[in-house]
């Protein structure tokens, strides 16, 4: 019978790691056989402990372990020990609707055409309270994470650059080989870049969906983790050239930039204050407006004064993030004197 390999990359994520597998164990598969791989990367929690316990009840599980603690590592850990016809990639901090396995293999086997196959995100905050509700209002909208199919949602399947939560052909997996392990984040969108090179397709799915799981503190960690993301998403092109990078990426860059001169202009002349106010309320207002609109639709006045603060604290560290990259990759020996990198 054609069998289905799950892989899960996680390391310290006792919180969930337990729901993210039962969703897997509990979706319906036949008839096609099922064997989950969690890859740990060394975890300090009771990770590991957790998906043992799991694994003595459901043969269908196993634990591997992930020296090497990145994403891509683990990927090629479970990739290589996988023995099903498909595979299908999880985030620890997912859980998939029932159907999300079969929706996928049958999309697949449906168009030959096809390579990889992913669901639409439906983000939830980890914690329940107001600030990690408003957070996952920002995950999901346009203005804050840009034209993502799968984070903002579609009517009709579509072909799209990447996916979340992808279902892969083991054929496309050995013809494109292993992630790049240079790489600390971003490696499923330079697989998919690597993908789309050799001309392969990606189609994205609206009937399959998976909660996501979102960041619900919102303090220096948040922000933390966005200068970072920002960094990765323009970083890789030092090492892999610039069809890496992707324009949307960019757009914080830019907004960073176009802030930081203009403001700069206005303290030196002031004939440049109204030039950087005008840039600014060209940023603001569309923020203004999109909490307005979701603090209506959800009747919720303190989305409309918070929301806008999250855009900010997602957008500049992100862009702030990229341009840290962008002299580490041009001017290595300034990155590493002024930023520590």
């Amino acid at each position: 019978m054609p069998a289905i390999s799950v892989l899960i990359p996680c390391r310290n994520e006792e919180a969930y790691i337990g729901a993210c597998i039962e969703s897997v164990l509990e979706s319906a598969s036949e008839p096609y056989t099922l064997e989950l791989y969690v890859i740990d990367g060394m975890s300090e929690d009771r990770t590991p402990a957790i998906v043992k316990a799991i694994a003595l009840r459901d043969p269908r599980v196993h634990l591997l372990s992930n020296p090497a603690r990145i994403t891509a590592a683990a990927m090629n850990i479970g990739t290589q020990a996988a023995g099903g016809d498909y595979i299908l990639r999880i985030d620890a901090h997912a859980e998939i609707n029932p159907n999300y396995i079969l929706q996928c293999v049958r999309a697949l086997e449906a168009d030959l055409s096809i390579d990889v196959v992913g669901g639409v995100m439906v983000t939830i905050p980890r914690c329940d309270t107001w600030v990690g509700a408003i957070i996952a209002e920002a995950l999901a909208s346009p203005f804050g994470v840009g034209r993502s199919p799968f984070r903002t949602g579609t009517a009709r399947a579509q072909l799209v650059s990447t996916v979340f939560c992808g279902c892969y052909r083991r054929e496309t997996v050995s013809t494109l080989g292993l992630y790049n392990e240079r790489l600390n984040r971003g490696e499923d969108f330079e697989y998919h870049v690597r993908l789309r090179a050799q001309g392969g397709r990606l189609m994205l799915i609206p009937s399959a969906s998976v909660r996501y799981r979102a960041r619900s503190q919102w303090g220096w960690p948040f922000v933390r983790y966005y200068f970072t993301e920002g960094f990765w998403a323009v970083y890789p092109s030092a090492l892999l050239g610039n069809s890496y990078l992707c324009l949307s990426h960019l757009a914080p860059c830019f907004l960073v930039l176009v802030l930081t001169l203009s403001l700069g202009w206005a303290l030196v002349s002031p004939v440049g204050v109204p030039v950087f106010l005008s840039i600014l309320m060209l940023y603001v207002m569309p923020s203004l407006a999109t909490a307005v609109a979701l603090g209506v639709r959800r009747r919720s006045i303190p989305l409309v004064g918070v929301l806008p603060l999250v855009f900010a604290t997602m957008h500049l560290p992100y862009g702030i993030g990229s341009i840290v990259a962008f002299i580490k990759r041009f001017c290595p020996s300034r990155a590493r004197s002024v930023f520590g990198c």
